[in-house]
């Protein structure tokens, strides 16, 4: 994949470049983060509802911020317990859902040397989503402990392979004013961008 992802890295970053108001936002929600409350600051959470898409209802979305807001300082928090919790509250409400994506992207704003992931990224690192012919909890299951922990195997791989200073160098020249951003948020990006 990191071949691949150099050989295309000028396409990938000619399609940054025209989203670069979505590099702005994410660089605005992880600087933002510890000095507000995220609860109450209508500007952070339409910018993250934005920039990650989100597509739920309000009360889901309170249940989400809420989380975050809470365990914003937690260095030790994990994907795992943010989809425990999330699919807990769903289900209490009649509305169980596995939101392996929307966990990973909480946990990844707290914690952002750890890997989002969403379709684009599991098809383009080939990730075994489990299926729907298992129960709620079995797939929940899936995710934490076979899923996610695979996302975290590659991209520990990828962003320590020589090959990955190359898209960092590239990524750092072209936007130097997010050369701060962590190396995995870099991969993150070039994964998101890339099309087959």
């Amino acid at each position: 994949m990191l071949h691949r992802l150099t050989e295309d890295r000028d396409r990938i970053l000619d399609r940054l470049k025209a989203r670069e108001s979505d590099l702005r936002d994410y660089n605005y929600l992880q600087g933002e983060l510890r000095d507000t409350d995220v609860t109450e600051n209508a500007l952070y959470r339409s910018t993250f509802v934005r920039f990650y898409q989100v597509r739920r209802d309000g009360d889901w979305q309170r249940v989400f911020f809420s989380i975050l807001e809470r365990e914003k300082n937690n260095r030790a928090i994990s994907f795992g317990e943010v989809l425990s919790e999330l699919f807990r509250t769903a289900r209490h409400k009649g509305r169980p859902q596995i939101e392996s994506s929307f966990s990973s992207k909480l946990v990844a704003t707290v914690r952002p040397e750890l890997p989002v992931y969403d379709s684009r990224v599991s098809s383009n690192l080939k990730l075994r989503t489990p299926g729907y012919d298992m129960t709620q909890e079995n797939r929940m299951l899936r995710f934490i402990n076979e899923v996610y922990p695979e996302l975290m195997r590659q991209t520990v791989e990828m962003t320590q392979d020589s090959n990955f200073a190359t898209l960092r160098r590239t990524f750092n020249a072209t936007f130097p004013q997010y050369a701060h951003f962590t190396d995995v948020k870099k991969l993150d990006l070039f994964l998101w961008e890339y099309r087959p």
